[in-house]
């Protein structure tokens, strides 16, 4: 019989099993736990710039309703002009006061799974964009490559093979040899062959239940690595709705730098008024909003592909934060 199958080495092989397994575990917890407080600081840094693109808006339009109310003082408007302006500044001061929440619940989650000190930090930094630059399929394979779920179905594959292995064995006769010299130097070779036959039915079972164990552990492994294909897929594709959302993005921050220029020229003229220099200001500050917006988004889909691909040094070196003095 194979020595493999008999102690001590049956015993080693399994606890060698239970080890990989757990280093797997904690590997695939290390990296939950790196994805949420990288999730959790872009959400922290998305809400500190939007809340400075609010204040922006609101500062806007402090100065869009006074010229409004100019206006209406000169019999150029009437009382819908200062119903409307009215409006938009509750609006704008709304969306600072939810902005400034947002900030404080998205720092308050980073210092909970983080531990770092709330009065320390004075500015959370933007950082660089990150980017994925592979191809589907090569994504797909480095994905599979370093998935500890499938690694721990694969252990367990060879488990039971083994197991199954083991089984067989024990349903076939055991055979032992023996190698002896008499008294006159003659050679005596000796062959044992033993059958356990009130053992049969039972060492039939085991191995039955062994083969029904291996097909179960080899469908698994099939089936979760289908579900981690169809994972890479969406989040290939989230990266790439992500970057064509902010290439878009950009062409309309471009967009309203021209007709900002265009107004303010026209303005110079004396061929329009504040209103619609400030309506041209606030399309390029919600464009820019976009396009942040566009760029995390992006950002965390990248991301989530360097994780998924045991990438994660590829990320930690863009995050960094300043610290009041």
């Amino acid at each position: 019989r194979d020595p493999k199958t008999m102690e001590p080495w049956w015993s080693i092989q399994a606890a060698e099993d239970a080890y990989a397994k757990a280093r797997l575990a904690r590997d695939a917890a290390a990296r939950g736990v790196i994805l949420r407080v990288t999730e959790l600081f872009f959400e922290a840094v998305k809400a500190q710039e939007d809340l400075n693109v609010a204040l922006e808006i609101l500062e806007s339009m402090q100065e869009q309703n006074r010229l409004v109310r100019e206006r209406v003082s000169r019999g150029m408007g009437g009382p819908l002009d200062l119903r409307t302006a009215e409006i938009e500044l509750a609006a704008a001061q709304y969306g600072v006061s939810q902005s400034r929440r947002r900030v404080d619940l998205t720092r308050q989650q980073l210092m909970q799974a983080t531990g770092l000190s709330l009065s320390r930090m004075s500015r959370l930094v933007p950082p660089p964009p990150i980017t994925w630059d592979a191809a589907l399929e090569a994504t797909t394979t480095k994905v599979l490559e370093a998935s500890t779920d499938l690694k721990a179905l694969e252990i367990d594959k060879d488990a039971a093979r083994r197991a199954w292995r083991k089984a067989k064995q024990e349903t076939q006769p055991e055979v032992n040899s023996s190698f002896s010299i008499n008294e006159s130097g003659e050679w005596r070779v000796g062959v044992e062959a033993a059958w356990y036959f009130w053992d049969g039915q039972e060492a039939a079972e085991r191995l039955e239940a062994a083969a029904v164990k291996l097909q179960r552990t080899a469908a698994e492994l099939e089936a979760a690595a289908e579900t981690a294909r169809l994972d890479v897929l969406r989040l290939y594709y989230d990266y790439l709705d992500g970057d064509e959302r902010l290439q878009l993005a950009e062409l309309e921050v471009e967009r309203a730098m021209e007709m900002l220029e265009m107004t303010r020229r026209r303005y110079g003229l004396r061929m329009t008024t504040e209103l619609e220099m400030m309506k041209a200001l606030n399309e390029l500050r919600a464009a820019k909003a976009e396009q942040a917006a566009a760029l995390y988004s992006r950002s965390l889909a990248a991301i989530r592909l360097f994780i998924h691909t045991d990438q994660v040094i590829r990320v930690f070196p863009n995050i960094s934060w300043d610290h009041g003095e």
